[in-house]
């Protein structure tokens, strides 16, 4: 009885690890930069994977943003920080010859709706305006997605 009871104490002050918290989406470019070239155009769209920072979404406190097309991608990082308007990103891109390359640039645009997400949040919106996209350097351009969380 006592091994029973010690169980369930012990059952009951275990907490399950919290997943990290996800929203996904397709993002359309509707605004590039001529400087992008083929890299990236109006119309061009792929898969959008946020990952905001913060403990209470189940995340570390670095904030990442992929861009997943059938031709390429780039992940974006902002460690210690939250993607918002006027800070820097360093990231990564990959090229459909396989060539990696790595870039920092800036976040010129970013509008999230709602501002402030948390896990209860299943849907969201985002306008992000980005410098030097897809590590091409001079090439800025707009996104629009609409974003869903992650189970």
């Amino acid at each position: 009885m006592r091994t029973l009871l010690l169980a369930l104490v012990l059952a009951a002050t275990i907490q399950p690890a919290r997943a990290e918290s996800l929203w996904v989406g397709t993002a359309f470019v509707t605004e590039a930069t001529s400087v992008c070239g083929s890299a990236a155009t109006v119309g061009d769209f792929g898969r959008l994977i946020y990952r905001p920072a913060g403990t209470a979404l189940g995340n570390d406190a670095d904030s990442t943003l992929a861009y997943v097309t059938s031709r390429a991608s780039v992940t974006m990082f902002v460690p210690n920080n939250t993607f918002r308007a006027n800070i820097n990103y360093s990231g990564q891109a990959i090229s459909s010859q396989v060539t990696v390359t790595t870039r920092t640039g800036g976040i010129l645009g970013w509008t999230l709706s709602p501002a402030v997400l948390a896990t209860s949040t299943t849907r969201a919106s985002l306008t992000a305006r980005l410098a030097n996209f897809f590590a091409v350097s001079g090439c800025t351009v707009s996104l629009q997605a609409n974003l869903v969380q992650i189970p």
